[in-house]
């Protein structure tokens, strides 16, 4: 009897330290997954203020850039932010030197003199042509 007793007491004991390092090790796991949710969170939310904040300093640099192909280029995206794209989109594109590159070839000074020219001949198109 005492040995069945003193086994069962064992096996009791066994067990409730078995169960013990298990939630231990889930607790540990737990922990370990919460820390790593909380950094994930805190990387998206810092990336997103430091992109807000490019978002104000380029609506700042409208104000106090000579460029005005760059100004331009800026009061482009804060109309069409919302219109032709999303937000988000928008914030990159703010800062993105590629995107302007493209928008300065296709809305540069080469095509605004073009246009100009193109406008000037279309004008004496019509003077030459006879009123009906």
């Amino acid at each position: 009897m005492i040995n069945n007793e003193t086994r069962a007491n064992e096996a009791t004991t066994n067990e409730a330290t078995a169960l013990k390092s298990t939630s231990k090790k889930t607790s540990k796991i737990r922990k370990r997954r919460w820390a790593k949710r909380i950094h994930i969170r805190a990387a998206k939310i810092k990336k997103q203020l430091q992109i807000e904040n490019n978002f104000h300093k380029a609506m700042g640099e409208i104000r106090t850039t000579t460029d005005r192909y760059r100004q331009s280029y800026l009061r482009w995206i804060l109309n069409n932010m919302f219109g032709l794209f999303s937000y988000e989109t928008g914030l990159q594109a703010i800062h993105d030197n590629s995107a302007y590159e493209k928008w300065l070839f296709a809305n540069g000074e080469k095509n605004f003199s073009q246009r100009r020219r193109a406008r000037r001949e279309n004008t004496k198109l019509f003077q030459c042509l006879p009123e009906r």
